[in-house]
């Protein structure tokens, strides 16, 4: 197996998902207590799964999306958490209408199915911000941090390891294609999780960041993102624009290189997110025939 997997400290090992913990993979964390093995979201491939399967008591997901829960099915008989705000989704059917609609459903599910191997998310118990989950010698926290989808957590490890589930550190930046992401409530968990004291972070989909002033780094050039995306708009929208010619620009998705109808559709919701701050700033305005334009600079 060619996974990658490091011990960050005694006890705690990160194991990097397949096509190293990129999407539609996502990587985890394994933490050994006296009491109790936990591992952290169940998205990293079939192949790790099953590696390190026998040696987890607990699994705790940080959210329900498919990258970081599909493969939850697998522990069936023991202890798995999910947010307490998403547990009444027991379905892959009802979760694909939660985040692509009807129409869109089927390739969804398609997609989720054939290239995550993922299942109905199985779990035994929820949990919300202020719980714990005791593990013997070591305790994990959930953190609850909205915006990249209505039921994100991060999970702090004791008070000095965090693992940051989708607040992912990856050069291509936040992701908020849900029509329940919001732009503000993510950059709102972003603050909040740079007022936290850690030293090791772990992300969703890159490996490992060592060292406060890195990580504080880190998380200011991620929440820098949300601007360089508004400048490629506003610079895109000196003339008249619709929301689709914007989407077929590429701004956020430069290439789709799978699932295009779902890659479309989500960068159609991230660009109206912006577009509608944008507009209540007063820097774009709508046009007599329902396209956009820029009439001030950030």
């Amino acid at each position: 197996m060619s996974t990658f997997s490091t011990v960050i400290r005694p006890g705690i090992l990160f194991i990097e998902g397949e096509f190293k913990g990129k999407f539609p993979f996502s990587n985890s964390l394994l933490i050994k207590g006296k009491k109790r093995t936990a591992l952290i979201d169940a998205g990293t491939g079939i192949r790790v799964i099953q590696h390190y399967k026998d040696k987890i008591d607990v699994v705790v997901l940080t959210h329900l999306h498919p990258d970081h829960f599909s493969l939850s099915y697998l522990f069936e008989g023991k202890r798995v958490y999910i947010p307490a705000v998403e547990s009444r989704y027991r379905r892959l059917e009802d979760l694909a209408l939660r985040y692509v609609g009807e129409k869109l459903a089927p390739i969804w599910l398609r997609y989720v199915k054939e290239t995550m191997m993922a299942r109905d998310p199985y779990f035994t118990d929820t949990y919300e911000e202020g719980d714990v989950i005791d593990l013997g010698n070591v305790e994990l926290q959930p953190i609850y941090t909205p915006g990249h989808s209505l039921g994100h957590h991060v999970i702090l490890i004791g008070d000095k390891i965090l693992h940051g589930a989708d607040i992912d550190l990856t050069s291509f930046g936040p992701w908020y294609g849900h029509v329940e992401s919001n732009i503000d409530k993510f950059l709102d968990s972003i603050k909040r999780v740079m007022q936290l004291d850690v030293e090791i972070y772990v992300s969703g989909h890159k490996r490992p960041v060592t060292g406060r002033e890195e990580i504080l780094s880190e998380l200011e050039r991620f929440a820098g993102k949300f601007k360089e995306t508004e400048e490629r708009i506003l610079e895109a929208l000196r003339e008249p624009k619709s929301v689709e010619e914007l989407v077929h620009m590429g701004i956020i998705y430069q290439k789709k290189p799978y699932a295009r109808e779902l890659l479309e559709y989500w960068e159609a919701n991230m660009i109206m997110k912006h577009l509608d701050r944008l507009v209540k700033r007063g820097l774009v305005r709508t046009t007599t025939n329902g396209k956009y334009i820029a009439i001030k600079d950030l």
